[in-house]
């Protein structure tokens, strides 16, 4: 039995997924149609075709969120975003734009009657449309030639409790037999006198929509012929915050400030810059990362020369190979030999996957190289090893020794690291040695110098500085018979600023780890 239940379910799945790539496969074909039709034909008017092209774009559109919110609910994660607006005005609209459409199904027609003008209610606009899209649509599909759908809308009394709206659709099509199964999840009615396959979750999204706002749908046979599907929900003036958990994705459109709370998200994020002339390669790469990252785009290696000129925030860089004007190895040579990019990571994307060209690559800076196609799962964990990675050396830089190589990313940084330890270094006793006195050494500015350390090392020049007269200082203590105070002096701070320093940097005072260290 649970051989054959499982047996069941997956064949249930396969079946799902089939239709779901039927329903997917006509309005492409209508949309890949018009399109050649419109490249070969330069004289002729162009409106009816893009209108074609359009509605079988919406109806692509409208399948795939289908199977988004399928997901969504399958993992609970539905949200509810109601606003205040007159339903009757939103039923309207949406019967109307149906009208075009109806015309070309088998003759059929839409009739609207609105009751009631005014229906004012909290309703969640995005979710309503796709029940009342999802019902209409099938009304037509489903419908015999030259038939009727028609749409009832009107405000019903209760008393006690509030008023409800009710909506009916009404068609005279080809009927259904099991009504108690249809809103049932991936259930498929058969009807001999229909080829359509349905993909049985859009009515289950129906259902659940309508539930969500404390509603109810039901579907009862037409006379002589067809079905009427009965939608009512009650009328809310108001919304108490404890009706619904709203979800923090999506909830308070009409929140004046959610823009700001939005923008303050979006700024915690990782800026990435996306270098591509493929401009859909290019989004198809902005869509898978943008949910984890800022993306900033350049469509070539000089334009990614002004995206970081303009942004010093860039955090790496994933580049095309082949590309005009700057090529990726070329864009490679110029951010590794600029001081002010060098520290940047790039990774590299190509289609070229002989070894000289990975040589080639690699040998101009490239801190990662991946081939086309690539897994977009792959992509995403090379960049966050490689966030990890320098997160990590900004943690080694204060704690361990650790050689400048081991933290940078180019030679450049490394030379610079280098050249920054060694001017401190010589003047570690000078209490006055100052940031000014180190970025003239190394030869930058201070604004500068302080972006590059803080992104190397994630230390601000003055902590870099009191860092190394703390490491020697902590050497001092190890392999010398000096007393704290002089070991202070040699280092270029007072016995007090050492011992505070000292402790906050490695967890004990300098006198008990002198102690631990002599007992060991």
């Amino acid at each position: 039995m649970e051989f054959n239940r499982e047996r069941e379910m997956n064949e249930s799945k396969m079946k799902f997924f089939t239709n779901v790539s039927h329903d997917l496969k006509t309005p492409l074909s209508l949309i890949i149609s018009p399109v050649e039709r419109l490249i070969s034909e330069k004289s002729h008017s162009k409106k009816d075709d893009l209108k074609l092209i359009h509605r079988n774009a919406i109806i692509l559109m409208d399948e795939i969120n289908q199977l988004l919110d399928f997901r969504k609910m399958d993992q609970n994660k539905i949200s509810f975003n109601p606003s205040f607006n007159n339903f009757a005005v939103f039923v309207s609209e949406i019967c109307n734009s149906y009208n075009d459409m109806s015309s070309i199904s088998n003759g059929v027609t839409i009739e609207t009657c609105i009751k009631e003008s005014d229906i004012e209610t909290y309703f969640d606009k995005m979710k309503m449309k796709r029940v009342i899209n999802n019902i209409l649509s099938n009304a037509i599909k489903f419908n015999t030639r030259n038939g009727s759908v028609k749409v009832t809308l009107e405000k019903i009394k209760i008393t006690p409790g509030p008023d409800l709206i009710s909506l009916t659709i009404a068609d005279t099509g080809i009927g259904i037999k099991n009504k108690e199964r249809i809103f049932d999840r991936f259930y498929q009615e058969h009807n001999n006198s229909s080829t359509y396959i349905g993909s049985g979750i859009g009515l289950n999204i129906v259902k659940e929509y309508v539930e969500i706002h404390d509603g109810k749908v039901s579907v009862s046979d037409n006379e002589p012929q067809g079905s009427i599907f009965t939608i009512t929900i009650p009328v809310k003036e108001h919304i108490e915050k404890t009706d619904k958990n709203y979800d923090d994705e999506q909830r308070a459109i009409d929140i004046p400030d959610s823009f700001n709370e939005k923008d303050l998200e979006s700024s915690k994020k990782t800026t990435l810059l996306i270098v591509e002339d493929n401009d859909d390669f290019r989004g198809f790469i902005k869509s898978c990362l943008c949910d984890k990252y800022n993306i900033i785009e350049a469509c070539d290696g000089c334009n990614a020369l002004e995206m970081l000129s303009l942004n010093n925030n860039i955090k790496i860089i994933i580049s095309d190979v082949m590309m005009p004007n700057m090529d990726g190895i070329e864009l490679c040579q110029n951010v590794k030999q600029n001081i002010n990019y060098s520290h940047i990571p790039i990774i590299l994307l190509t289609a070229r996957t002989a070894d000289e060209h990975v040589l080639d690559a690699l040998r101009e800076g490239a801190d990662d190289y991946i081939t086309k196609p690539f897994n977009v799962d792959i992509l995403l964990l090379r960049i966050e090893k490689i966030l990890n990675w320098t997160s990590g050396n900004h943690d080694k830089f204060g704690k361990i020794e650790i050689s400048p190589f081991e933290i940078t990313v180019s030679r450049l940084d490394e030379q610079l690291i280098e050249k920054a330890i060694l001017a401190v270094e010589k003047n570690i006793d000078k209490s006055e040695f100052s940031v000014e006195d180190l970025s003239a050494a190394v030869g930058m500015t201070r604004g500068h110098l302080y972006k590059k350390l803080i992104l190397i090392t994630g230390k601000s020049p003055i902590e870099f500085i009191r860092i190394l007269r703390l490491k020697r200082g902590k050497q001092l203590l190890e392999q010398s018979q000096y007393t704290i105070s002089e070991i202070s002096y040699q280092v270029g701070l007072s016995p007090k600023q050492f011992a505070k320093y000292f402790k906050e940097q490695f967890g004990v005072s300098p006198s008990v780890y002198k102690k631990d260290n002599k007992e060991e």
